[in-house]
């Protein structure tokens, strides 16, 4: 399996979010591809992207 790494901020107010996600992202991850999540950030935030840098 190769790892993949994404760095994005959050905001004091979401730290117990990120928590709970960290700690059950095992179990998230048998549900949603790793991809399919990363798309929907940038989709969330409105920027765009080209999945050929993202993607081996």
């Amino acid at each position: 399996m190769t790892e993949r790494l994404g760095v994005f901020s959050i905001g004091f107010s979401h730290v117990c979010a990120v928590r709970w996600y960290i700690a059950s992202e095992e179990e998230h991850h048998r549900r949603v591809s790793f991809q399919d999540e990363f798309r929907l950030v940038p989709t969330r935030y409105q920027v765009s992207f080209d999945e050929g840098y993202v993607w081996d």
